[in-house]
């Protein structure tokens, strides 16, 4: 049994695994620009901001703050949301519906100088659907939801190590 802890032990310290360390970091704190949509769109905007906002604060260890104090500045453009339906019940009502989000995000510093960029992002999902009355929409909210979280996720996750990595290049 020991060995089995000593082996586990020496294939996580080997494996390259480490935390990021944003005290030791020039970044302290994020900007989240408003999300720039087409009109039709907009209603997504709220949704995804809050979850940047609360992915950022939750994952990062940055402070989100103003434009003009802060160290980096998130930009992101959101393309296209759709929605498609695969799948009805025998009585035509909806069962399963896809949705993709498409959008664009960039970190900049201070200068202007892009640290991180994530073009076209495109990301899909599928949610069952309540074949009661009304339940459709709490169905899709409760999914877009989800999905903007998974995405602010996503794009915190990879700005994260791509800062790190610049820090690294840079001792």
């Amino acid at each position: 049994m020991k060995w089995i802890l000593v082996v586990l032990t020496i294939s996580i310290f080997n494996c390259g695994y480490r935390t990021i360390q944003w005290q030791n970091t020039e970044y302290k704190n994020v900007f989240i620009q408003d999300i720039q949509t087409k009109p039709v769109f907009q209603r997504h905007v709220a949704l995804f901001q809050n979850a940047l906002n609360d992915r950022c604060l939750a994952m990062s260890g940055l402070t989100i703050t103003l434009e003009e104090d802060a160290d980096l500045i998130l930009e992101t453009k959101l393309h296209e949301v759709g929605e498609t339906i695969i799948a009805t019940d025998i009585d035509r009502r909806i069962r399963q519906v896809q949705f993709t989000v498409i959008s664009s995000f960039r970190l900049v510093d201070k200068e202007g100088k892009v640290l991180w960029n994530l073009s076209n992002y495109r990301f899909s999902d599928q949610f069952e659907v309540s074949t009661t009355s009304g339940e459709y929409s709490n169905d899709a909210a409760s999914s877009y939801d989800s999905a903007f979280k998974n995405i602010a996720e996503l794009v915190v996750t990879h700005f994260s190590i791509s800062i790190s990595h610049l820090e690294e290049e840079s001792d």
